[in-house]
């Protein structure tokens, strides 16, 4: 459980970090992303509860947008940690009762 709330902290912040960084024009993805339509969808699509959430919630300011984007990629970090330890175990458990 500590490694599931551990990860789901790291992606959340990670996620922030970069999404301010690309907003305040320090990375240069710009250029990349016009390229690559594609990447700009499928990060709305993944955030499409969040973007969604925003308006009915009424929430105006950035920080508590940041907040609800912290919050949605700390819950896929910690769901998505718990489905590869699932996989993991069952990938050693038909391990072990093949020796």
């Amino acid at each position: 459980m500590k490694t599931r709330i551990f990860v789901g902290l790291i992606l959340g912040s990670l996620v922030i970090a970069i999404y301010a960084a690309i907003e305040a024009g320090l990375l240069p993805f710009d250029e990349y992303l016009l390229k690559r339509p594609v990447l700009t969808f499928l990060f709305g699509l993944v955030n499409l509860p969040v973007i969604i959430a925003v308006p009915i919630l009424g929430i105006t300011s950035n920080f508590f947008s940041n907040i609800l984007f912290f919050l949605w990629w700390f819950i896929i970090g910690v769901f998505g940690t718990w489905i590869v330890q699932l996989i993991v175990r069952r990938i050693t458990k038909s391990r072990a009762s093949q020796a």
